[in-house]
C-alpha cells in the first residue's frame, strides 16, 4: 500500500503542468507618454505576425462580445482622448463610415499609469462549459501604449490556473504583443 501511495505522489509531482507562450514583438513601450498621445487613427488589423493565428484586430479588444460588429470589415479605429478621464473610440469602415462607437472612463474601464493605458482585468471561472477539461480561474489583462515610433502597441496577457480533469494542478499563460500602425 505504501508503494502505491508513493507512486501516486510521484506521478502527481511529475504530471503537474505549467506552460507559457509568448508571441509578437515583446520590446518595450515608449516611456512617460501622456494619455493625449494615444489620440489618433490606427489600422484595425495588427501587423502580420507569423506566430499569431488568426489575425488580431484592435476593434476586437475595444468592442468585446459585440457580435453585431464584423471586425474584419473595420478598416481603422479612431481613438480620441477627450480628457484624462475619458477616451472615445470609433470603428471606421473602408469608406470612413462609423460602424461602432464606445466610451471608456478612467476608474470604471481603465487606469493610466507610467504612459500605459491598463484595461481593468477580467477574471472568470473556467471549466463550467461543456468540454472544458480544467476547473479553475482564468484572467486576462490588456495594456495599451505607444512604441518608440508612435504606433499603438497592445499587450494581452491571459492565464488560467486550476485542476485538469479534477486531478492535475495546471497553470497556463500566454502573452501576445501586437502593433497597430498609426495612419494619422
Amino acid at each position: 500500500m505504501r508503494h502505491v501511495v508513493a507512486i501516486l505522489v510521484v506521478l502527481m509531482a511529475v504530471l503537474t503542468g505549467c506552460a507559457t507562450t509568448q508571441s509578437g514583438d515583446a520590446s518595450g513601450f515608449a516611456q512617460n507618454t501622456e494619455i493625449s498621445a494615444l489620440s489618433g487613427v490606427y489600422r484595425n488589423k495588427a501587423e502580420a505576425n507569423p506566430t499569431a493565428l488568426p489575425p488580431r484586430y484592435l476593434s476586437a479588444f475595444l468592442w468585446r462580445g459585440d457580435k453585431s460588429l464584423s471586425h474584419e470589415a473595420v478598416d481603422a479605429v479612431l481613438v480620441a482622448v477627450k480628457n484624462d478621464a475619458l477616451v472615445e473610440a470609433q470603428a471606421l469602415g473602408k469608406e470612413g463610415q462609423v460602424m461602432a462607437t464606445t466610451r471608456f472612463e478612467r476608474g470604471s474601464h481603465f487606469e493610466f499609469k507610467s504612459g500605459l493605458l491598463q484595461v481593468k482585468p477580467s477574471v472568470q471561472a473556467a471549466g463550467f462549459k461543456s468540454g472544458e477539461p480544467m476547473l479553475g480561474v482564468a484572467k486576462e489583462s490588456i495594456i495599451m501604449g505607444l512604441d518608440a515610433q508612435g504606433h499603438a502597441k497592445l499587450r494581452q496577457v491571459s492565464s488560467a490556473t486550476g485542476m485538469a480533469f479534477l486531478m492535475l494542478p495546471v497553470h497556463v499563460s500566454d502573452e501576445a504583443n501586437m502593433r497597430f500602425v498609426r495612419i494619422r
